[in-house]
């Protein structure tokens, strides 16, 4: 996965849920299905990418229960 791919858009539709510390969980989708993307903010406007994989399956199930 490659982390050009995301963009505004990915983190306008996203669950975006708290993890530890200073770090948040992204579940969205983009041109690769569903993912979960774990991400810090670095001030005001900007966003530090940790990882970026599939989502699991549970995640996918929380993303869909929350969409509606």
């Amino acid at each position: 996965m490659d982390f050009a791919d995301l963009n505004e858009t990915f983190f306008d539709n996203a669950l975006v849920l708290a993890t530890h510390g200073s770090r948040w969980r992204a579940i969205g989708i983009n041109i690769r299905g569903v993912i979960s993307v774990i991400f810090a903010t670095r001030g005001a406007e900007g966003v530090s990418i940790v990882s970026m994989r599939p989502a699991s399956r549970k995640e996918r199930r929380l993303y869909e229960e929350n969409r509606r």
